[in-house]
C-alpha cells in the first residue's frame, strides 16, 4: 500500500475523531516520511552516479610522463585530458595538433606525446 495514501486515510480518521493533537502528530510524521523519501531518492541517485564513475575509472588507461588518458574500449583511441578528469571528473577530448602534440580547449593545456615512454603505443592506438 502507498504510504502517502495510508497517512491521508489516517489523518481523515483522526480528523473525524476531533483529536487535534493526534492530527498534528500524524501530519508531522507524514512530513518526516516525505523527507525520508526525498533523502532516499537522493541517495539512490548518488549511488547510481558513484557506480557509473567506478565503471568509467576501470576503463581508463594512463600513460607515463604526460597527463593524457584513453578509454580501453575505444578503437581507434581518443585522447582525453587527464588534468580535467582528475580535477573535475570530466572526460574532455583533446585536440590532436599533429603526431606529437595535443591541446585541451577546456584547461588550455598542451601535451607533447614524445615526452612519454609510451609515445609509440599512443600513436598506434590513434590509427
Amino acid at each position: 500500500m502507498d504510504v502517502i495514501k495510508l497517512f491521508k486515510d489516517i489523518i481523515n480518521f483522526a480528523q473525524k475523531s476531533n483529536d487535534i493533537d493526534m492530527v498534528q502528530r500524524i501530519i508531522s510524521i507524514q512530513q518526516d516520511m516525505l523527507e525520508l523519501q526525498e533523502e532516499n531518492r537522493l541517495l539512490k541517485e548518488e549511488n547510481k552516479n558513484l557506480k557509473s564513475k567506478k565503471v568509467l575509472k576501470n576503463k581508463i588507461e594512463r600513460y607515463r610522463n604526460i597527463p593524457v588518458i584513453t578509454l580501453k574500449d575505444d578503437h581507434p583511441k581518443i585522447l582525453y585530458c587527464a588534468n580535467c578528469y582528475d580535477s573535475n571528473e570530466k572526460i574532455i577530448q583533446l585536440e590532436v595538433l599533429d603526431n606529437n602534440r595535443c591541446h585541451c580547449k577546456t584547461c588550455d593545456s598542451f601535451y607533447h606525446i614524445d615526452y612519454s615512454p609510451d609515445a609509440d603505443n599512443i600513436r598506434k592506438g590513434l590509427v
